[in-house]
């Protein structure tokens, strides 16, 4: 399960040749847990904020990528140049024992909704969205720490998967794997919800049919959380639905 570069890359799909060859050349650095990666023979202009976006986007399509620190991964562009200082919350010991114990929580998931659910798709995503709504707290004193390896666990796979405490981020990232592995097609959101102010909120996007449905699990868990109800509130929505309900936010 981690990584396979044979899966369904949304996202790495949709980039122009340029931008494909930054993304492998990350990729490939960082299953190699290498410091640096240099690419050479740059374009001479490069869009504002463009390393940033393949950050969002390589984590996008691997969501169980969790042990990078993106935030304090540099990268600095020079005529000849791209040279790019990738950081690490974990040595590769301890990474490896955390992907041993996600790979077990998956399968145990993924084994659990088919006994449940069958191969009826709508049926495991509803008994999973269930799961991960009764199943996972919000993080919001964890996201005042200072500690790297505790926001490396709320905002990502380790959060949801393992400690049942994440943020939005986290939270859709989990959801993805287990959804990739029941080969289920979806993707993740990324919005910024407030204008003027660096707040972004992500979700999940999944085909169903020849249909795209919006589900968001963190703000369900938020209504969950002062009800005790599951609501299906943010369940299943369509696209007119989800910029309504982001709108009233």
């Amino acid at each position: 399960m981690f990584p396979d570069t044979q899966k369904n890359r949304s996202f790495y799909n949709v980039l122009d040749a340029f931008q494909k060859n930054i993304y492998d050349k990350i990729y490939e650095g960082i299953l190699q847990h290498k410091s640096v990666v240099i690419f050479w023979n740059p374009k001479q202009q490069i869009e504002q904020h463009f390393m940033d976006k393949i950050f969002f986007l390589l984590l996008a399509d691997y969501p169980e990528i969790f042990y990078v620190d993106f935030p304090k991964t540099t990268y600095v562009f020079s005529e000849k140049a791209i040279i790019i200082s990738i950081s690490y919350i974990f040595n590769a010991r301890k990474q490896k024992t955390f992907e041993l114990r996600i790979a077990r929580e998956v399968a145990t998931l993924v084994e659990i909704t088919k006994a449940t659910c069958g191969n009826d798709k709508k049926q495991q995503l509803r008994y999973l969205y269930h799961y991960f709504v009764t199943n996972i707290t919000y993080a919001a004193d964890e996201l005042k720490s200072t500690d790297k390896c505790v926001l490396c666990r709320i905002h990502s796979v380790l959060g949801s998967l393992l400690y049942r405490k994440a943020v939005c981020d986290g939270i859709a990232r989990g959801f993805k794997l287990v959804l990739d592995e029941l080969g289920i097609d979806n993707l993740i959101i990324r919005q910024n919800l407030m204008q003027g102010r660096a707040f972004s909120h992500e979700w999940n996007l999944i085909l169903i049919g020849k249909e795209a449905w919006h589900f968001d699990i963190t703000w369900e868990i938020a209504l969950y959380s002062k009800s005790n109800q599951l609501l299906f509130r943010y369940y299943m929505l369509s696209e007119d639905e989800m910029q309504r309900m982001h709108d009233m936010k």
